[in-house]
C-alpha cells in the first residue's frame, strides 16, 4: 500500500518471517548449500537472509531504505555471514559481477520492482546452476477471507478515502508467468499453510508498515476498534499462507 521508509521496527515486529520447512525445501532441491552465495533482494529486516545463514556461509542482504538496513543490522547481528548493502533491483549489476550469485531470494518485494529489467540482470549475475526465488510469508491482513479482515478492509477504505488494499500484495500468477518468460523458465511452487493466533498490535503494525505514513495514531485506533469485535482472548485466528516460486534454467 505504500513505501517502508522510517517504519523498519514497526516493520520487523509485526511481519510473518519465513518457517523453517522453506529453508529445508531449498537445501533438499539444491538451491541452497554451505557454499552457496546468496543475496536477499529487497530484504526488509532480513527474514529471508537469516534463513539462508543458517546454512550457506556468503548471505548479502540489500535493501534501498537506510532504516530497514539500519534495523537489520542489528537483528541479524547474529549471523556474521550476513553483509548489509543499501540499494534496490536497478543497483544489483553494479554490486555483483558474471555468475557471482547461487541463489537470489525476493521475499514480498518483486511486485515493487522493474521485473523485466531486474531478470535481464539476474540472468548475468547468477551462476549457470542458481536459482531465482520469490516469496511471500503470508497473504496481506487486509486481504484475507476472514471477517476480521473483511473489518479492516471497511475501515481502511473509511481512511483512506480509496480502496487501496488490492494494491501492494504480491501477485503470484503474474509473478509467475514473468518468470516463465524470463532465462529462469523452469518454475516450481512450493506451498506452506499453518494456523496462528495473531494479536491485534501485530495487525496493526503491518497494516502502518504497510502503508508509511497514511495511518496516524487515531486511524490506527480505528483499526484497532474495528477487530476488536472479533477477537478471542485478544487474537484472531489467521491462516498463514508461505508460498516460494523457485525459478531456474533450463537443463540441457
Amino acid at each position: 500500500m505504500g513505501s517502508f521508509d522510517g517504519v523498519a521496527d514497526v516493520y520487523h515486529e509485526s511481519r510473518h518471517g519465513y518457517p523453517d520447512e522453506l529453508r529445508n525445501h531449498l537445501v533438499e532441491i539444491g538451491t541452497l548449500w554451505p557454499n552457496a552465495s546468496v543475496l536477499d533482494l529487497g530484504a526488509g529486516t532480513g527474514q529471508l537472509a537469516r534463513l539462508a545463514a543458517e546454512v550457506a556461509a556468503s548471505v548479502v542482504a540489500m535493501d534501498p531504505e537506510p532504516d530497514m538496513v539500519r534495523v537489520g543490522q542489528r537483528v541479524t547481528a547474529e549471523h556474521p555471514g550476513i553483509r548489509w548493502i543499501t540499494g534496490d533491483d536497478g543497483d544489483v549489476g553494479n554490486f555483483f559481477g558474471p555468475s557471482s550469485l547461487d541463489l537470489v531470494l525476493i521475499g514480498n518485494a518483486f511486485h515493487h520492482m522493474d521485473q523485466a529489467s531486474l531478470l535481464t540482470t539476474l540472468d548475468s549475475v547468477v551462476g549457470p546452476n542458481g536459482a531465482v526465488v520469490v516469496c511471500s510469508s503470508s497473504i496481506p491482513v487486509w486481504l484475507q477471507e476472514t471477517e476480521w479482515s473483511e473489518a479492516l478492509r471497511t475501515t481502511l477504505s473509511d481512511l483512506l478515502g480509496r480502496r487501496p488494499y488490492a494494491s501492494g500484495a504480491p501477485r503470484h500468477e503474474s509473478d509467475t508467468k514473468m518468470l516463465l518468460a524470463s532465462p529462469f523458465p523452469n518454475v516450481s511452487e512450493w506451498i506452506l499453510e499453518r494456523p496462528r493466533r495473531r494479536s491485534v498490535d501485530s495487525i496493526v503494525g503491518e497494516l502502518i508498515s504497510s502503508a508509511s505514513g497514511a495511518i496516524d495514531e487515531p486511524g490506527a485506533r480505528l483499526l484497532r476498534h474495528a477487530i476488536d469485535p472479533h477477537m478471542t482472548d485478544g487474537t484472531v485466528q489467521e491462516i498463514v499462507t508461505t508460498r516460494a516460486v523457485i525459478a531456474r534454467r533450463k537443463q540441457h
